[in-house]
């Protein structure tokens, strides 16, 4: 799945990693607790359920992002951002191919992707993974998936805290303290 953005994406997370490509401007991306800001020609990575939104800092920020198939994602854990000009050359290839869909532009991809993501892990940063406490964003992921499947019902807090299960007073406040919104803005949201 492929789009070009320019605006605040909520939190969310889906089982397959995120590729994001910076054109203009810069985007605030807050994964897994962790904020961090990039900037134009770099890549931002998102691996598969990690829970992310993407806010920009400029009216000029645009990007693109590619959301890649599991069955196609298979060099593990990925870094979380990469200005390696190998990788970014490709991954223009890749946006190209997807857009032209000129004949067999589905396995030129597949190929390109493979190539991608260990071109990433060859030119990973060791010291731009930061560890987080995962128990707290599983807590988070839980609340979020319930709240996805069931908004359509006419769902209470106490709903999604029994869902999870975890006490609703300590769900209100850790959702405040981990995306800056409140369980009830994010599920009108949604």
């Amino acid at each position: 799945r492929l789009s070009q953005g320019r605006k605040t994406v909520w939190l969310h997370a889906h089982s397959s990693p995120e590729f994001i490509h910076i054109h203009e401007g810069e985007i605030l991306v807050t994964c897994n607790g962790v904020d961090q800001i990039y900037s134009a020609n770099e890549i931002v990575i998102i691996n598969s359920n990690d829970m992310h939104r993407i806010k920009p800092l400029s009216e000029s920020a645009f990007y693109d992002y590619l959301i890649v198939d599991l069955s196609i994602c298979d060099v593990g854990h990925l870094p979380s951002r990469s200005t390696n000009a190998k990788a970014m050359e490709l991954f223009q290839s890749i946006m190209q191919e997807l857009h032209s869909k000129e004949p067999h532009y589905k396995e030129i991809v597949t190929g390109y992707i493979k190539v991608f993501q260990s071109l990433l892990v060859r030119y990973a940063d060791e010291h731009a993974e930061t560890e987080i406490d995962a128990r707290k964003y599983n807590y988070l992921r839980s609340a979020t998936n319930f709240m996805y499947q069931h908004f359509a019902e006419n769902i209470t807090l106490d709903d999604i805290s029994a869902a999870i299960p975890l006490n609703k007073y300590y769900l209100s406040h850790l959702f405040k303290d981990l995306t800056g919104h409140s369980v009830l803005s994010n599920l009108n949201y949604i």
